[in-house]
């Protein structure tokens, strides 16, 4: 308070300095020129005389004197409001130092500011279509899936557990998961219905997963912040991260910006989201090692196996019917030695394999009935089954 009174004296002091300036100028000026009308009969005599050179001399310090006092007024200005309008800490003005003294036009405007720079780092569209809702009947969704037979026990243990555990207990320890396993092999069917159990029993406020890669998490110099705004966009539901092994290829430092910035997430916002990473076995393992803080606050570790070529027949078999179309005699034991011979090819990728040989199997057979050369219009016979073709030798390379 004290210094506070200290430098209004100080600007006031500046301020008449300033205003003596004003007035004795304008003095002068007057002097001078009621000096030189009086002797206007006879000014280059006057001009020879004392009077006229003290004149004289008086308005040239007196334009000094305002030249001075003006720059010392305006210094003067300047260090005092320094001194008591603004924060030492913060060097911000006082009055705009806090966002609750803000005018209402003016926090809006920051608000619209703050956005619009979000939206340039990620925009709402992405964000919208990259969201889609929870399994809204879990158990059933979970009983019908081929296989999996011991993720699908973890995850009725699990559900379990949620059922009776109470409110209080869940802010103890986190939700978080980590699905580990070969591609095709239902990570993100699991996690779809995993959100659905966590939305019935209470731990998410809402039936939505977030689903996207590990390098849609890397911003460049603004990768804390994409991560702060995903998170931000996921809270309420799931955060399912695919490929998140892909946060340690590419640039080094935003992988690890990216990272450090999720495990704070984690623990910070425990309460607000699940995360659920998902990936291959040893880049997984890689990934969870890279930082400490990541394994602990990972709760449930689900390991998903490969299927076996008889279960991939049923699951093309589950196609058909769900399409309706029907198997030919032969054909089931016929498509099952075809995925035997895609399960030795390097990009093997189990159930995705599999729906895409049925993909290509409706292609022949749409073919095969145009050319009069099918046993049906819903039945599918060995004809209709792709053999191994130019595609599966370029990439067995």
């Amino acid at each position: 308070m004290l210094n506070y009174i200290k430098w209004k004296i100080i600007y006031i002091l500046g301020l008449v300095i300033s205003l003596s300036s004003y007035i004795f100028l304008f003095w002068c000026i007057y002097k001078t020129g009621i000096a030189a009308i009086e002797h206007s009969d006879n000014l280059k005599e006057y001009m020879s005389t004392a009077d006229c050179k003290i004149h004289i001399m008086l308005l040239l310090v007196s334009v000094v004197y305002y030249y001075i006092a003006k720059h010392m007024a305006t210094y003067i200005d300047t260090i005092s409001r320094h001194q008591t309008e603004y924060d030492k800490a913060t060097g911000l003005n006082k009055k705009y130092s806090s966002y609750d003294r803000l005018s209402r036009a003016e926090r809006n405007e920051i608000d619209r500011q703050k956005i619009m720079w979000l939206e340039q780092i990620i925009d709402t569209n992405t964000l919208r279509k990259h969201t889609h809702k929870g399994s809204k009947k879990p158990e059933a969704d979970i009983n019908s899936l081929r296989g999996l037979e011991d993720v699908k026990k973890e995850i009725k243990l699990m559900a379990a557990r949620m059922k009776t555990q109470k409110k209080k207990e869940r802010n103890i320890s986190s939700m978080h998961m980590c699905f580990v396993g070969p591609p095709g092999t239902g990570k993100t069917t699991c996690a779809r219905i995993m959100a659905g159990f966590l939305y019935k029993y209470g731990f998410i406020k809402e039936n939505k997963i977030l689903e996207i890669d590990g390098n849609f998490l890397k911003g460049g110099a603004d990768t804390a912040l994409k991560v702060e705004r995903i998170v931000q966009w996921a809270s309420g539901g799931v955060l399912f991260i695919d490929e998140a092994y892909a946060l340690m290829q590419g640039n080094f430092y935003e992988g690890q910006e990216a990272i450090a910035t999720l495990v704070k997430l984690m623990e910070d916002k425990k309460n607000d989201f699940v995360l659920i990473l998902a990936g291959y076995s040893e880049e997984m393992k890689m990934l969870v090692k890279s930082n400490t803080g990541l394994y602990s606050r990972i709760k449930h570790y689900l390991g998903f196996l490969p299927y076996d070529a008889e279960l991939l027949s049923c699951i093309f078999e589950d196609y058909a019917i769900k399409h309706g179309y029907t198997l030919d005699e032969g054909v089931k034991p016929y498509v099952k030695n075809r995925i035997i011979e895609c399960m030795n090819l390097p990009n093997f990728g189990n159930v995705r394999t599999v729906r895409n040989l049925f993909d290509k199997t409706l292609d022949l057979h749409a073919l095969n009935l145009m050319e009069g050369n099918s046993e049906g219009k819903h039945i599918l016979s060995k004809k209709d089954i792709p053999l191994r073709n130019w595609e599966d030798d370029f990439f067995s390379e």
